[in-house]
């Protein structure tokens, strides 16, 4: 997403101090989404504290103190900014807005729509209002409503990368390929080193069982854009569709480098050792997979059944097989998992106990054959 900050933030505030200490308000306006071009917040901050300790009324220097906080990612101390803001003065649609934008990057989504469906119908009126709730919807699942609000901003502003890749990536979820396919390469177009947009466009030709078109564009996007653990992992699945399993794990490999536990590179690579008995190995990458996706239950099912069929391990297959089931209480194969294994602890326990029973005996019979005198030593004894 775009940031807020305002050029020439000292001669704003000179203004704001010297040229409008009367009770009318500072006319609204949308900060620039631009790189700031001062980034010594520090004495910003420090700036803004001492105007407020001269005008502690002004709503819109808690507004401008938000403003650099939230540009220092302290999130917490924006929000309090803000209310701070809108407890002197609630006209100010921005400070609204504002306040849903900071709620959106602490990931309360559904506070966030609340805020920004206020500004809504209002004299505020901009392109990124309706790309915000847009993407808010996006993330909740409301695909329809999606669409609704990120076209509304793709005619307010036409062309706009993060708008187009949205879009392409709900036409994709929706199954509807061809306009999914067009949006993303526009997205594309519009800003050639955009990864997600070509990982969505790999998924694209792989959902539509074209693997060399897949790779064309994974070859495109690994030469211009950065390092990134989600485009490797794109790479090898795309590797493994072409059958070149040996080259999809090197991209695989590079993805868990950059970051740890990725699930579906992870999973890829645990069963590549899999098919050639390196089970430790392929244990390794699932037990990783589990600590690091704490949210997905994939991974514990998949590892719990490495233990039960490959390394024989009841127990912590059974643990296992647990874990999935409290992260997916509704999924029945987790549950048909739980029984069969407790089916197969209870049968190797009575087992354990035939086979103890047994031994006992052989052992008693021993025992007694050796207090026999020495001619009458004949007995045999049924080891099996």
């Amino acid at each position: 997403m775009s940031r807020y900050f305002l050029h020439g933030f000292g001669w704003m505030v000179m203004l704001l101090l010297f040229g409008c200490q009367s009770d009318v308000p500072v006319k609204d306006q949308l900060v620039d989404f631009r790189e700031p071009t001062n980034r010594d917040f520090k004495k910003q901050l420090e700036f803004i504290r001492q105007a407020l300790e001269k005008y502690p009324e002004k709503a819109e220097l808690y507004y401008q103190k938000a403003l650099i906080n939230f540009e220092i990612e302290k999130y917490n101390q924006a929000l309090r900014d803000i209310d701070d803001a809108l407890e002197l003065d609630t006209r100010p649609e921005k400070y609204t807005f504002f306040k849903g934008k900071v709620l959106y990057q602490k990931g309360a989504l559904q506070e966030a729509l609340k805020e920004l469906h206020k500004v809504e119908n209002t004299e505020f009126d901009d392109f990124e209002l309706y790309q915000f709730i847009g993407v808010i919807y996006h993330q909740l699942g409301k695909e329809d409503q999606a669409l609704t609000y990120l076209q509304k901003a793709n005619n307010f502003v036409p062309g706009l990368p993060n708008v187009l890749y949205a879009l392409g990536a709900i036409y994709l979820k929706k199954k509807e390929k061809e306009k999914a396919r067009k949006f993303l390469f526009e997205a594309i177009k519009s800003e050639p080193t955009y990864t997600e947009a070509y990982i969505q466009l790999i998924q694209y030709y792989q959902e539509e069982l074209l693997p060399q078109k897949a790779l064309e564009v994974a070859d495109t996007a690994v030469r211009l854009c950065k390092q990134d653990a989600f485009l490797y992992s794109s790479v090898g699945k795309t590797l493994s569709l072409l059958n070149k399993p040996d080259s999809a794990k090197y991209w695989f490999d590079k993805a868990v480098k950059l970051e740890e536990g990725l699930w579906e590179a992870s999973e890829n690579l645990a069963e590549y050792h899999r098919k050639r008995k390196n089970y430790l190995l392929a244990e390794g990458y699932l037990k990783s997979a589990v600590e690091k996706n704490t949210d997905l239950s994939a991974p514990c099912f998949k590892l719990g059944f490495l233990y039960e069929y490959y390394l024989r391990d009841l127990k912590k297959a059974q643990e296992m097989y647990g874990m999935a089931l409290k992260r997916d209480l509704e999924n029945e194969e987790y549950q048909t998992a739980i029984n069969r294994i407790e089916r197969k602890i209870r049968f190797s326990a009575s087992e354990a106990r035939n086979r103890a029973r047994q031994s006992a005996f052989r052992s008693a019979i021993r025992d007694t054959v050796q207090l026999l005198p020495t001619p009458l030593r004949t007995i045999e004894i049924d080891e099996e």
